[in-house]
């Protein structure tokens, strides 16, 4: 990955989903097939020259991805938030911003990539008779359904951190969330006397002296 200047969550986003779509591709380009070799395994020489490749078609498909599953999403309810307006960001969020694209951005990519790169597989994935191949075409719905609904999960996450940072009031202590920054209510039930404080004597109120006990008389002795 160092090599092709990848780090983990673009390897995953673009050359794992870009590789496995060069296989139904090399059925209609021959110049994949002749680097994929006669059995589908490439030779040593070819490995650099299907990695470039890889992460290109990859590149290519997160553009479809975004094309055609992205509207999905937004039906679905998952929609980007209006708020998220990248010249708000201040030099100590760049590295919270980067953390949240590769912990779930990335994720989000990654499924929904591999959701088009598996459906270019459909032609050679399913078999007819559907009725005699059942568990395997079932399988291809399965895995697409799967991948589908992980990018919808990964997406919403990557959303919600975002417009958590994008809406901070700048405290050290927010979470991003506006509830959190306002008073919470306190239970009717507590009495009210338990949050109050003693009285103190102030510089304009002097403390007035304690009366003094007056002593028993003495009786004197007849």
């Amino acid at each position: 990955m160092d090599k092709l200047g990848l780090n983990f969550g673009q390897f995953i986003a673009y050359l794992i989903p870009g590789y496995l779509a060069i296989y139904p591709l090399a059925e209609v380009v021959p110049p994949l097939a002749s680097l994929l070799g006669e059995k589908g395994v490439p030779q040593a020489e070819a490995i650099i020259p299907l990695l470039v490749l890889g992460v290109g078609i990859g590149i290519i498909i997160n553009a479809f991805s975004w094309a055609l599953l992205r509207p999905l999403f937004a039906l679905s309810g998952v929609r980007r938030p209006e708020e998220l307006t990248y010249t708000k960001l201040r030099k100590d969020d760049i590295e919270v911003y980067n953390t949240i694209i590769e912990a779930n951005f990335r994720y989000h990519q990654f499924y929904s990539n591999m959701v088009i790169a598996v459906l270019l597989h459909g032609p050679s994935w399913f078999v007819l008779p559907v009725k005699d191949n059942l568990l395997r075409d079932t399988a291809f719905v399965l895995v697409v359904g799967v991948l589908f609904f992980a990018a919808r999960d990964s997406l919403s996450r990557a959303y919600i951190r975002m417009l958590a940072l994008f809406t901070k009031e700048g405290s050290a202590m927010t979470n991003g969330d506006p509830k959190w920054n306002k008073p919470q209510p306190l239970d009717p039930q507590t009495p009210a006397s338990q949050f109050e404080e003693p009285q103190r004597p102030t510089a304009t109120q002097p403390q007035q002296p304690a009366q003094q006990q007056p002593l028993p008389e003495k009786k004197e002795k007849a």
